[in-house]
């Protein structure tokens, strides 16, 4: 095993401070004419994808990301992103609080509409887990919002063997043990310092693994089921039996205890 800090980095996602501003609809988008380079695509709930493979096709919140000027979007004739900024400024929050004002978009460079600079990532960890244990994984890179947290691949780690040891039911024993908080109906919350800590994961990332990837590749694109159902797929036990082959263990003696 290997801690999941030895071969990533885990972070929140975007905290853009005024989510009714920076995530559009596709009717704002429309009324507005903002332009394609201002949007993208962002993962914003766990509940959008039901299986490990995040379907880009199927995320309905886009973010909004200018760090133009004022300036340049007038000179560049960007009129639908100047425009929706110009009527952001206008706005208050349910507080009461013009938009431009509220603290947490202050500091930001060219101006409070623009969010950090955040890196895209394909894996991203589920701040609370209840009956099913699923990291998802996008073979195109996305933002996330801070309600997920996105993990990046140290130099040596692949990113595709990650996915799949953390989706591995030996890395879902071990989220179990980390948990801190019992939510409502026995979901498990897990902080990004619990993952950074405590978090143990098979370590898969030497020697050979085409069997490890060739099983994972299998699982990423159906709906993933309850742990107690989901042991018992031959998919999923496909891919726990590669795992334990990986680690020097038989799967005939370890994969049903």
């Amino acid at each position: 095993l290997v801690p999941l800090k030895e071969v990533a980095d885990i972070r929140f996602g975007l905290k853009t401070g005024i989510n009714e501003f920076f995530y559009l609809t596709k009717d704002t988008i429309a009324h507005w004419g903002i332009e394609k380079e201002f949007l993208f695509p962002i993962f914003k709930s766990p509940k959008e994808s039901e299986k490990i493979a995040i379907d880009t096709k199927n995320l309905e919140v886009i973010a909004f990301i200018c760090r133009k000027t004022k300036t340049e979007l007038r000179k560049e004739k960007k009129v639908g992103a100047l425009k929706y900024i110009e009527w952001g400024e206008k706005q208050r929050t349910r507080d009461g609080i013009p938009f431009p004002e509220v603290p947490s978009v202050q500091g930001r460079n060219p101006g409070w509409w623009a969010l950090p600079d955040l890196p895209y990532s394909q894996i991203f960890w589920s701040k609370a887990h209840d009956v099913k244990h699923l990291h998802r994984y996008s073979k195109t890179p996305l933002l996330c919002d801070c309600r997920i947290y996105f993990l990046t691949p140290k130099k040596k780690t692949p990113t595709d063997l990650l996915a799949a040891s953390l989706n591995s039911s030996i890395s879902a024993l071990f989220l179990e043990l980390i948990g801190r908080v019992s939510l409502g109906d026995g979901a498990l919350d897990v902080m990004v310092e619990d993952a950074e800590e405590y978090m143990l994961i098979p370590n898969i990332f030497t020697g050979k693994n085409q069997q490890i990837l060739k099983s994972f590749d299998k699982l990423l694109t159906r709906p993933i089921k309850p742990i107690f159902d989901e042991v018992k797929m031959k998919d999923r036990q496909a891919l726990d039996s590669a795992v334990l082959e990986a680690l020097g263990l038989d799967p005939k003696k370890y994969l049903k205890p």
